[in-house]
């Protein structure tokens, strides 16, 4: 039934986001690549508009990156932040509230494009893709990981589903949000795809 087929799905996206959990829970710390994003949340959350106190005023860093997708984490994790915050918990359990957040973002991305994908080629295509995405260990690692490549990932993962499902403005704004703020080398693999869908686009205007 319908019912039944929509409880098989919800059941995929569950299993995701408690891998998440589990390599979040398995290994909680960060690498040094990930300084740049932790820090900018840190300061965000701590000093919030007192930017003079932020971090990156004195160690700005070789490479210019940008707090948009730092501060959409921090501002998303700010209710749990405060609920720990007032429970007294440590500053390790806002790192873990913080990586929560975006690997739930990063599944919720996941889920955004494997609907799309189904509208686009078959509900049977729900268990294949799931089974593959649990199956690899570095993108479930990875996912909850403040990396400039995990917050592209999230955008390009919408922007396909947006060229799965003809929505060619949202195609438009999302690439090129992931183009110009977090990383300018996707336009090699997202101008393709706009090149495609107006080609698309004209195709099917013109029959």
């Amino acid at each position: 039934s319908s019912k039944g087929c929509a409880m098989d799905l919800s059941r995929w996206d569950v299993l995701m986001a408690v891998g998440v959990l589990v390599h979040l829970a398995a290994c909680p710390f960060t690498k040094v690549e990930e300084s740049f994003n932790v820090q900018a949340m840190h300061d965000i959350i701590h000093y919030q508009s007192d930017i003079t106190k932020y971090d990156h005023n004195e160690f700005p860093g070789v490479v210019p990156r940008t707090f948009l997708g730092a501060l959409a984490v921090s501002v998303l994790s700010g209710p749990f932040i405060l609920l720990s915050q007032s429970l007294g918990f440590s500053k390790l359990a806002l790192l873990f509230i913080v990586r929560l957040t975006l690997g739930l973002l990063t599944v919720a991305s996941l889920v955004k494009f494997r609907k799309a994908a189904e509208k686009a080629f078959g509900l049977q295509l729900a268990a294949p893709f799931s089974l593959i995405t649990l199956s690899q260990f570095h993108l479930l690692f990875y996912a909850s990981r403040p990396l400039p490549n995990i917050f592209a990932l999230i955008i390009v993962l919408w922007s396909l589903s947006f060229f799965l499902t003809s929505s060619r403005r949202s195609l438009v704004w999302s690439a090129a949000l992931a183009v110009v703020v977090f990383r300018a080398e996707l336009c090699l693999f997202l101008g393709p795809l706009l090149l495609l869908d107006v080609f698309k686009g004209v195709s099917a205007a013109s029959r």
